[in-house]
């Protein structure tokens, strides 16, 4: 028996959270997003009953993709080398010191920690063929095999760089030790008793498919072209994870506010991060109306600078330079990034976003499940009658639709896509919009198992949605506020190369900066390349159970002259986390920020870690 599961998308989720101060209480606010361990424990035991009805010896179980959230974190804005992101083209050695592969491992652990209950349930379904689902020991009949098969999606194709990285996700899903790279199909032809084909399902959208894939003609792509990075890492990097990340550190103080505008602040924020999980997308900015309200435009004219720092971030990747060179994507990708949003910037508004948002979307492909099954009846071999069926997913849309049938053989066809166990926002009647968790299950008999059954039946898909309180956005209470045993000082500011310029009277310079919910600003004329500026400022209380979040962003105008773009030129935020010690202090010590633009100017903040006894 064949099971296919796809697009689980686990994630580092509480990277997302923030904590705040309420009556001298802490509490957390976020998005719960993970699949749990109970819907682990409910996938395997439709397993378990499936297999025993259909007395199968063997069970394949096949994650079919984008299992790892590899690209919607805020750990890639997080730490020393900023600039290491996904849609590089070099990956590099599979050496501790590439900070590339570092940067994935450090998100796969993270990803790992954050679903920590999931991970038993399936190790010991795998090893021993036994779960515990609602007070019961299910267990497989005696010599049944359960084999966990793994295909790499768009969101996880980097774990297929590094030869390490395969080791771990090997560990993690209970397969057997090897460091040899995943496949990005899995066949079963006739002579298997199957006629099945199982992959990912991005090959068929060009969107999200690092090199073109010729519409119409069997999908033959080498593993080196798996990993070339592709238009859609970027859009989940650097504008779906980079829009949250940002109003983040531009409004951290603001978001943790005991008030009410904290929370309006707050319940905008997690809307962001919800930004990918409203269905259609092009329907995000209706959802963000809908949800707030009167408070939506109010709200709207804080994401101006974040935008602003999205465009400036666009005109500066080197992403964008190697992709002017590949037409194909080109069209698809360059033009409505840099051009669109260069004329949305001179009259931002929440209608011409709006359209923004539309124009990017009509080009996006990832939810063309009739495209997918189109390209799907092209797959090498089923014209030739080896496969009947078809699985794929990448879409979130679970469908089976029939494919033509090989000439003369009488036999049906399948496309089914595996959907997604991931939340899901829909639209409904009129501007109503609701959260819903969607399971999806695919599975595949061979034709010895057929023939067990009263039915004969070759496959089955069960999709479900759950929806409850205790799915999407949360507020909880964690516990008294501890007391300060920290304080974070802030030294100097050195500037240089404040602008690159015949500027002569230097630079006006306004920077905000803060850790949790504590903030202190420095606002100066007349800086120049070379200013080094000591600071007065007093400490700033840290509070070990919250998020111990280093925020700072600035702007800098030019005295006597225009800024290119006529407005305020952005400095680069940044969002870190001081550093703690196994008992959860704060590590003492000096620490700089150095904070980076695309014209070479940089600047850099000199802070301090001191202990409180």
């Amino acid at each position: 028996m064949l099971v296919v599961v796809s697009d689980l998308h686990f994630q580092h989720v509480s990277a997302d959270a923030i904590r705040y101060v309420r009556d001298g209480v802490v509490r957390e606010v976020g998005v719960r997003r993970n699949v749990t361990s109970g819907a682990m424990q409910m996938l395997l035991a439709d397993v378990h009953a499936r297999a025993k009805r259909a007395m199968s010896n063997q069970i394949e179980l096949v994650f079919a993709g984008d299992i790892f959230e590899l690209l919607r974190t805020p750990l890639w804005f997080c730490g020393g080398a900023l600039d290491v992101r996904p849609t590089a083209f070099e990956l590099g050695p599979d050496s501790p010191w590439n900070p590339l592969r570092a940067k994935v491992h450090e998100v796969l652990d993270a990803i790992v920690e954050d679903n920590k209950d999931v991970w038993p349930v399936l190790a010991r379904f795998v090893r021993e063929g036994s779960l515990e689902r609602k007070g019961q020991v299910l267990c497989l009949e005696s010599g049944t095999v359960v084999n966990v098969q793994y295909i790499p999606g768009n969101h996880d194709r980097l774990v297929n760089a590094w030869p390490s990285v395969r080791r771990r996700i090997r560990e993690i899903l209970s397969m057997p030790p090897s460091e040899q790279p995943f496949p990005h199909t899995i066949e079963r032809p006739k002579d298997t008793g199957y006629r099945v084909k199982i992959r990912h399902g991005h090959e068929y959208d060009r969107w999200n498919i690092g090199v073109p894939v010729p519409f119409g003609k069997p999908i033959e792509l080498t593993d080196e072209e798996y990993l070339t990075p592709c238009s859609g890492d970027y859009v989940t990097l650097e504008i779906a994870t980079r829009l949250c990340v940002g109003f983040r550190a531009l409004h951290g103080k603001a978001l943790r506010a005991n008030d009410e505008r904290g929370a309006r602040m707050r319940d905008f924020y997690n809307a962001l991060v919800e930004f990918d999980d409203v269905r259609p997308p092009t329907l995000l900015l209706k959802y963000l109306q809908t949800r707030l309200g009167s408070l939506h435009a109010e709200l709207f004219e804080l994401l101006r600078p974040v935008l602003l720092d999205i465009y400036l971030a666009a005109l500066a990747s080197p992403f964008f330079q190697d992709m002017a060179h590949r037409m194909e994507m080109l069209k698809f990708f360059r033009e409505p990034v840099v051009t669109i949003v260069r004329e949305a910037l001179q009259s931002l508004s929440p209608t011409t976003l709006e359209g923004l948002v539309q124009r990017l979307r009509a080009m996006d492909t990832s939810g063309d499940t009739e495209r997918g099954a189109a390209m799907a009846s092209r797959e090498r071999g089923v014209e030739e009658g080896q496969y009947d069926i078809v699985v794929a997913g990448h879409t979130h849309h679970p469908d089976q639709l029939p494919l033509p049938s090989p000439a003369g053989s009488g036999r049906e066809v399948f496309f089914l896509d595996s959907g997604t166990w991931r939340s899901t926002i829909r639209v409904g009647i009129g501007d109503s919009f609701g959260r819903m968790r969607a399971y999806t299950m695919v599975m595949c008999y061979s034709d010895e198992e057929c023939n067990k059954m009263t039915d004969g039946r070759r496959f089955e898909t069960w999709t479900g949605h759950l929806a409850g309180e205790k799915f999407g956005p949360y507020d909880v209470e964690i516990g008294p506020l501890a007391p300060v045993r920290g304080r974070f000082i802030m030294h100097a500011i050195r500037f240089d190369k404040v602008d690159e310029g015949d500027t002569k009277d230097g630079a006006e310079v306004y920077l905000c900066w803060g850790v949790d919910g504590a903030s202190q600003t420095f606002e100066r004329s007349g800086v120049h390349n070379g200013s080094h500026v000591i600071l007065d400022k007093p400490p700033i209380d840290l509070h070990a159970n919250l998020d111990g979040e280093f925020w700072v962003f600035g702007r800098e105008v030019d005295m006597g002259s225009r800024s290119i773009i006529d407005a305020d030129d952005v400095f680069p935020w940044s969002v870190r986390y001081l550093g703690r010690g196994a008992d959860g202090e704060f590590v003492r010590g000096k620490g700089e920020v150095i904070l980076h633009r695309s014209d070479n100017t940089h600047l850099v903040l000199e802070y301090e870690v001191i202990a409180v006894e």
